[in-house]
């Protein structure tokens, strides 16, 4: 994507056939949907970046530090980092749309955008290897962040090169250094909204997953075996609704996952769910 002379381009990242399997199946549609839609290119990262013996033995997800020595993506100004675990819905807003070209920036959501009690106490833990200094009073979720390459290139160097493995990795790290560079933009949570939290908060019953997939547009499925079970179980009836929302099996889903229902659903899909870890399928 180039706009007044300032190219952008879209990164992720699904290091191993595992991981690539799952990244093609599940997110790689919609992610390659939205970056044809805003006009840039999207770069699968399918191996490591750093070639030396720290890469073996760090979490591959350090590597997103490394993007802006990728060869293929030097000539972009602007990167764009989004897991390979976000479903983007067709009608996604780019947060691109946010930047002020010529102008360093950072952008980036809240880690916990609805103040769940859990992130509050467990959030500020992510800063203990970090300057005691200046310390933010906010952790972002960089499961999705656009960054200058000028200003972002050499510092997210300098913390892969010097940061110590850790708990959600360069959260923290990246979180400080964000907040004490340039001025930067917090986005809204509908930018990374992460479905575990989404839970926490509203219940697990059908109702949820509806007004998820209607009041976002990049869903962040992290949290492990039982946010992928849910993706499972779920994700096919909201998009049945999302892209043919007249059809009658999209009208009973919705019937169905009205709130009043959700404790039959919410209970449905704890048995399933229960019964998919006794039979492992």
């Amino acid at each position: 994507m180039e706009t007044k002379n300032k190219k952008v381009a879209l990164v992720t990242a699904a290091i191993g056939q595992k991981y690539l399997d799952e990244y093609n199946r599940k997110y790689r549609p919609s992610q390659e949907r939205f970056a044809s839609k805003i006009g840039a290119p999207l770069f699968v990262i399918t191996d490591f970046i750093d070639k030396g013996p720290k890469a073996k033995t760090w979490h591959p997800a350090w590597q997103a530090l490394l993007i802006f020595e990728i060869p293929e993506l030097r000539e972009f100004d602007y990167l764009m980092w989004i897991d390979g675990d976000i479903y983007v819905r067709e009608d996604a807003q780019s947060p691109i749309d946010f930047i002020t070209y010529g102008q360093p920036i950072w952008m980036a959501a809240k880690n916990n955008a609805y103040d769940l009690p859990t992130l509050t106490k467990t959030d500020p833990n992510l800063f203990k290897k970090c300057p005691k200094e200046n310390r933010p009073n906010t952790m972002l979720n960089l499961g999705l962040f656009i960054a200058d390459r000028k200003t972002f290139a050499p510092i997210f160097r300098h913390v892969y090169d010097t940061a110590e493995e850790q708990a959600c990795y360069y959260q923290g790290p990246i979180t400080y250094e964000f907040f004490n560079s340039v001025p930067g933009k917090v986005l809204p949570p509908y930018f990374n909204i992460i479905i575990v939290s989404y839970m926490k908060k509203y219940g697990r019953g059908l109702s949820t997953v509806l007004k998820c997939y209607r009041e976002n547009r990049f869903i962040h499925f992290a949290g492990g075996v039982d946010v992928f079970m849910y993706y499972k179980l779920c994700h096919k009836l909201a998009l049945q609704v999302e892209r043919n929302p007249q059809s009658v099996i999209s009208k009973m889903i919705k019937f169905i996952g009205q709130k009043n229902f959700d404790p039959a659903t919410t209970f449905v899909i704890k048995v399933i769910r229960k019964l998919k870890r006794i039979l492992k399928v």
